[in-house]
């Protein structure tokens, strides 16, 4: 069995034993088994919404996405702060432990597309997680440090200092085909028209979620904020924003630890 680095684990339970108290929080707006190499995931972004409503083993898989249904709310953006925050962690808890390429020699990371992770610098300095790049590969960064957004004008920010960010990547197994990433590109132009709002929700819990990074330059990206969960309780009002946060916390897995390099 490899083993399993534990990187975020931890923060799962105490985000659940926290998350009782965000009903009383009030509402702020803000303006902004082994994969073989070359595995496909088998859930398309269109298909991500049926996650939700799902609380039932996929046998054909072997997972669980142990998702409570959001059908009786008729919306993900009709459940309330709590109920979404619980059902934030059921599909962060749902995906399987991603595993390290052994074969990753001259493999270099291409524009980053989509990453989810944790980070939280209160009590030691901790911020890793995954990405996914152009190519449909996803890769591991632990930096460990603070890092600082570059900006290129008109709301946008450079891509150098984002790479900057995700320096000294590791390659994992598992690889999304062309036509599933594209429409998650998709989807991520419309969750960047989304309303996002922010909730205090704990204290020196730092922060696990997902964002998009959509490229309106060569050189230049615009951040799309698609669910977060920790200090604050981040919900982006468009419908494919949360989609996208199952697709790639439930299904890629993107937001669980990472299996060590197979020997």
């Amino acid at each position: 069995m490899p083993k399993v680095i534990d990187g975020w684990g931890w923060t799962v339970a105490l985000l659940i034993v926290s998350s009782s108290v965000s009903a009383s929080c009030k509402r702020t707006e803000h303006s902004n088994g082994e994969r073989p190499s070359g595995a496909v995931a088998s859930v398309r972004p269109e298909s991500a919404s049926a996650t939700l409503s799902s609380a039932q083993p996929n046998h054909s898989t072997g997972r669980n996405p142990s998702v409570s249904s959001a059908s009786a709310q008729g919306s993900e953006s009709k459940l309330s702060n709590r109920e979404w925050a619980e059902t934030f962690q059921r599909v962060m808890s749902s995906g399987a432990a991603l595993e390290d390429e052994p074969n990753r020699e001259g493999v270099e990371m291409g524009k980053p597309l989509f990453q989810c992770g944790y980070a939280n610098f209160a009590w030691h300095a901790t911020a890793l997680g995954y990405l996914l790049d152009e190519h449909g590969r996803i890769w591991f960064y632990d930096l460990g440090e603070t890092w600082s957004p570059e900006p290129a004008g008109d709301g946008l920010f450079r891509e150098s200092a984002l790479r900057a960010r995700f320096k000294k990547p590791v390659l994992q197994t598992l690889r999304v085909d062309p036509e599933r990433l594209a429409a998650m590109r998709k989807k991520a132009e419309l969750a960047r028209h989304g309303e996002v709002t922010r909730t205090q929700f704990m204290n020196d819990a730092g922060g696990s979620g997902c964002e998009a990074y959509v490229w309106d330059r060569v050189d230049a990206y615009e951040p799309v904020r698609l669910a977060e969960l920790g200090d604050q309780l981040i919900r982006n009002s468009s419908p494919e924003a949360f989609e996208l946060y199952v697709w790639l916390a439930g299904e890629l897995g993107m937001m669980r630890s990472r299996r060590a390099q197979r020997k």
